[in-house]
């Protein structure tokens, strides 16, 4: 019976070392791949900047949009 516990304490050891070099490298990888989105996240975040000017433009540019603000105008005369 000693035998068995004294097994079963250096599985666990032994367990606990792989789980302490798997944290080690998930957070490695998680470092890496935080470096490698950064600028796509940057992108993203001007293209989201972007957008609203982007959409004011067009509408301010459309022809049929254009002349619905002119009916508009006419039509509070």
């Amino acid at each position: 019976m000693v035998e068995k516990l004294q097994q079963s304490a250096i599985n666990q050891s032994e367990h606990d070392e792989l789980q302490a070099k798997f944290f080690e490298e998930r957070a490695a990888l998680e470092t890496k791949y935080q470096k490698l989105y950064a600028p796509l996240y940057s992108k993203m975040i001007k293209l989201k900047k972007d957008l609203p000017s982007f959409l004011l433009n067009a509408m301010r540019t459309n022809e049929i949009l254009a002349e619905e603000r002119e009916m508009k105008k006419l039509s509070n005369i």
